[in-house]
């Protein structure tokens, strides 16, 4: 039977309301966040836009052109409430351990974040799990 507050979202089970949070349950919704902000569409700056009508592809134009990749579709509301919320938590942890989180929460490489702040592989991964804890 399921509890109250429970929601089902694809294959995992997610509670509306945790009262025990544990570091899994904070890296799993920072995980949900990045996930969110790559599949929000991408900005346009309105300075850059053109006033030019778009233009007419017919399938003769299409022949031998390189396929789009696919996407998901934009992300709901209640993602994005999340995602703002998930986001608001990286403020309590210092500005180089929020940065670190999130690049660990965004899938970047150990190697990239190394780089990145100048540290070791084991610095890196023992700051990322005392920034998430």
């Amino acid at each position: 039977m399921r509890q109250i507050g429970e929601k089902l979202y694809g294959n995992r089970q997610r509670e509306a309301a945790v009262d025990n949070w544990t570091v899994a349950l904070v890296e799993r919704r920072l995980d949900d966040a990045a996930q969110v902000m790559r599949r929000l569409p991408p900005f346009a700056c309105p300075a850059t836009s053109n006033t030019w009508p778009s233009m007419m592809v017919e399938f003769a134009d299409c022949v031998g052109r390189e396929t789009r990749p696919m996407r998901l579709p934009p992300p709901s509301t209640a993602a994005i409430t999340r995602m703002e919320e998930a986001l608001g938590w990286l403020r309590w942890l210092e500005s180089a351990d929020a940065k670190l989180v999130w690049a660990r929460s965004d899938r970047t490489p150990w190697k990239a974040i190394c780089w990145r702040f100048g540290i070791g592989r084991a610095t890196a991964h023992r700051l990322g799990n005392t920034g998430s804890a």
